[in-house]
């Protein structure tokens, strides 16, 4: 009795360390402390499901996928044996393994799975539960995993049609469904129909959010995108100079975001042949670059610069 109520005092002391860990960043050190206690005995199902959950977000933030997959099948099989396949926890369980067999590429293996686990969600939880639209969601990872975009498409326009019937608009989960149509329908080639749908979700978040509002600059970032790869090249590095200057009041000058626009703004504005522009911006990164930069993206940037100087001056100088 006194070694069982000792080794439970360890456990607690070691979830203990673990979350201690974790709500420090210190992933790794979590997962060292937590992963043992999936082997205790004295650990009921529900208990270790809960601690692979713990493990899988953590390895997740790790960067540690194949893991996240291992841990989530082993979830699945636990649950199964103790629930049923069909219960609500093992349900959450087999969601997750096979999102994260799509994240490691075994996306063929799970992509005929998705089906089952769809239909057994609707008839347990219904159609208005939050892991219906998640499954659906997910449902268009193999497609576009493996390049079949209009096929992605398809699958979030069906979502999109069954979702509008019972949450409006400006939910989070139709705007996030609309944007990951969007998505496809650019990776498709339909530019323009992307345009449209980045337009009607920017007046969303918009009318909620506000126009500066981080998500509506992603989506203003996404809709100037969409025009330049459609050949609209003039209209597009218009967008992106206002963009970079909103973003830049809104979140500042190296904000992950403001450098990802400004870095792309300077690829497009080369690519046009807008040598002033691509200069411009250029010299703001090398005069002023984040601290996430390394050495040799400094200097990619200073030799675009003075590409962009050389055909600027070439330019201005008189034909012979």
């Amino acid at each position: 009795m006194k070694g069982r109520e000792g080794g439970s005092r360890t456990g607690r002391g070691r979830l203990e360390q673990a979350l201690s860990a974790a709500a420090r960043g210190r992933f790794a050190e979590a997962i060292d402390a937590a992963a043992p206690l999936l082997e205790s005995n004295r650990l009921g199902v529900d208990e270790r499901l809960d601690l692979i959950r713990l493990l899988i977000e953590w390895n997740g933030l790790t960067g540690s996928f194949m893991e996240c997959r291992r841990l989530a099948g082993r979830a699945v099989e636990l649950g199964t044996s103790a629930f049923g396949a069909r219960d609500p926890r093992v349900l959450i369980a087999r969601s997750s393994e096979l999102y994260w067999m799509c994240e490691v590429g075994y996306d063929a293996l799970a992509e005929h799975r998705f089906a089952p686990l769809i239909d057994d969600v609707k008839q347990v939880l219904g159609t208005e539960h939050d892991l219906w639209w998640a499954v659906r969601t997910n449902s268009a990872m193999p497609a576009k995993a493996q390049g079949r975009f209009n096929d992605a498409a398809d699958i979030y326009r069906g979502i999109i049609v069954d979702i509008a019937e019972c949450l409006p608009d400006n939910d989070l989960r139709v705007l996030t469904v609309r944007d990951n149509y969007a998505e496809a329908l650019f990776l498709d080639g339909q530019y323009d129909e992307a345009i449209v749908v980045y337009s009607s979700i920017l007046d969303a978040i918009a009318e909620e959010m506000g126009a500066k509002d981080r998500r509506a600059l992603r989506v203003r970032y996404e809709i100037a995108r969409s025009r330049f790869a459609s050949g609209d090249h003039g209209r597009a590095l218009q967008e992106w100079a206002c963009l970079v200057v909103d973003m830049e009041r809104a979140l500042g000058t190296h904000d992950d975001l403001t450098v990802s626009c400004r870095s792309l703004l300077i690829a497009a504005a080369v690519e046009a042949d807008r040598n002033e522009v691509a200069a411009e911006q250029c010299r703001r990164l090398v005069e002023d670059p984040p601290a996430s930069f390394e050495p040799r993206e400094c200097e990619a940037f200073e030799e675009i610069l003075r590409d962009c100087e050389r055909r600027i001056a070439a330019e201005e100088s008189p034909a012979e």
